[in-house]
């Protein structure tokens, strides 16, 4: 399912610690906020301090919710199959909707494949648009590998592969 999938990728936290772009994040991968508060009531601004489960799956119900909302805005989502939507939402709650932006080659490959109606375009138009995320501005990389396919080592492979294969 979809929130095993996110959770599985996040990983389960209940100490803040900060995520590999220096964010203070805590639970499922919370980006802490301004007036988020630890378990004991104090804001949330320090490495290592705890919060509790409900606060964790609470946190995580209302980022997802938001990412759901924000990638099903993609234009033809409603067209794609489960797997390239949950991809799509993923990829929004790890990095934000300003993927569509950090990638911008994949994201138009994206609206293109989920409007075509020809099959080995669509195909095509897929398999272009997993490209674009798994080594976009990584061709100075060692492994030839996008920052994103870098920082997330187990995610990005699961995410390309459904997206290309839907």
């Amino acid at each position: 399912t979809l929130i095993q999938l996110i959770k599985t990728h996040e990983g389960e936290r209940f100490k803040a610690y900060e995520d590999s772009e220096g964010h203070l994040t805590v639970g499922y991968g919370h980006k802490v906020k301004s007036g988020d508060k630890d378990m004991n009531g104090y804001p949330l601004l320090y490495k290592n301090q705890p919060i509790s489960k409900e606060q964790a799956d609470r946190w995580f119900q209302e980022d997802l919710q938001k990412s759901i909302r924000q990638a099903s805005s993609i234009p033809g989502f409603d067209q794609m199959s489960g797997n390239r939507q949950m991809a799509m939402i993923d990829l929004t709650f790890n990095m934000g909707f300003g993927w569509t932006t950090k990638f911008p080659n994949a994201y138009k490959l994206i609206k293109a494949g989920a409007a075509s109606i020809i099959p080995e375009q669509k195909n095509n138009l897929w398999e272009w648009a997993s490209n674009e995320l798994a080594y976009k501005d990584g061709r100075n990389k060692s492994d030839g590998h996008s920052d994103w396919w870098q920082q997330t080592k187990t995610r990005a492979p699961k995410i390309v592969k459904m997206v290309k294969d839907g």
